[in-house]
């Protein structure tokens, strides 16, 4: 359904459906890729972030925004007990990857630290408390290794040139 909905966007002419593993492009063709939570649904994202690197220029940025787990930064990938296909992954880890792939990591930040806590009074919480949350984040980030509680690592690496 995803191929049909791109299909339909006039703004994305062309669609290609691909491995990530072994993107069907030649070497060197873009300035930047991006990946949006796919890549823990590898158990290990070497491969997935080394075509990255085979296909982007010189210089090119690679883009990562990815689920965060708190249980997984000793383990590095730990599958998800009853999903065959999602693994735990912690940012720093993935941001190791990167590295092991050739990238020079530039920046990582983190999102929903507060979240997480609240998630634990309120299963379901509100547009409203996710807000709020955020508000509170940002005071938390700069606390020293309390990044590592967050939901979300994005992360931003660059191939050398």
């Amino acid at each position: 359904s995803m191929v049909a909905q791109r299909a339909e966007d006039p703004l994305l002419p062309t669609n290609v459906v691909g491995d990530m593993e072994a993107l069907p492009f030649e070497a060197e063709t873009f300035d930047a890729a991006l990946f949006a939570a796919c890549l823990h649904h590898v158990p290990d994202p070497l491969p997935a972030l080394r075509e990255a690197w085979r296909v982007l220029r010189p210089g090119g940025q690679l883009f990562a925004f990815e689920p965060s787990s708190f249980r997984a930064r000793r383990a590095g990938s730990a599958p998800i007990q009853g999903h065959e296909l999602e693994f735990r992954m912690s940012g720093k880890w993935l941001a190791g990857r990167m590295t092991a792939a050739g990238f020079v990591l530039e920046e990582m930040s983190t999102r929903r630290i507060a979240i997480r806590a609240v998630r634990y009074i309120v299963p379901a919480p509100s547009l409203r408390l996710f807000r709020a949350a955020d508000r509170i984040d940002r005071a938390l980030r700069v606390v020293p290794r309390l990044k590592e509680l967050s939901e979300i690592v994005m992360l931003r690496a660059r191939k050398p040139a």
